[in-house]
């Protein structure tokens, strides 16, 4: 039994390589449109899934979130496995790990992350471009610790 509290926030991470990222936490939604130049060698839509949750803890962050375990789902195996190990072959998605953690390490969250099939991804259509209401939207945040 973990020895902090378990918050499960339905948080549902998703990202598409054609359009963005997407973020849903307790039914509101974050979404990130890709610019052009995105792609370059080695980043890849494991990259991408990282860098979702990395942005999802500056959410987490701004939210107040600390000293919990959060369970996290997403439907990309290889970036939970990643994310499980804290480390890959892959220097983007390393760079994202770290930043990831930091973020985690400094609000006492421990995440555990599940992996669910695409069809039951919350996140999934927000990262195909259809967007929930716009009150359903989670407010900018920074990115600093």
């Amino acid at each position: 039994m973990p020895w902090r509290p378990v918050h499960d926030l339905g948080i549902f991470i998703d990202a598409l390589t054609s359009w963005g990222i997407s973020i849903i936490i307790s039914g509101h939604w974050a979404a990130f449109h890709l610019t052009k130049d995105w792609k370059v060698k080695k980043r890849d839509i494991c990259w991408l899934t990282t860098l979702a949750i990395e942005f999802l803890t500056y959410f987490l962050k701004d939210m107040g979130l600390q000293n919990t375990h959060l369970p996290i789902q997403s439907d990309n195996q290889r970036a939970i496995s990643a994310l499980d190990k804290g480390c890959s072959q892959n220097y983007h998605i390393n760079l994202s790990i770290c930043c990831t953690y930091t973020v985690f390490s400094f609000l006492l969250i421990t995440p555990q992350f599940h992996y669910i099939m695409s069809e039951a991804n919350l996140a999934d259509p927000i990262s195909h471009r259809e967007l929930d209401p716009p009150e359903k939207q989670l407010p900018t945040v920074r990115a600093t610790l």
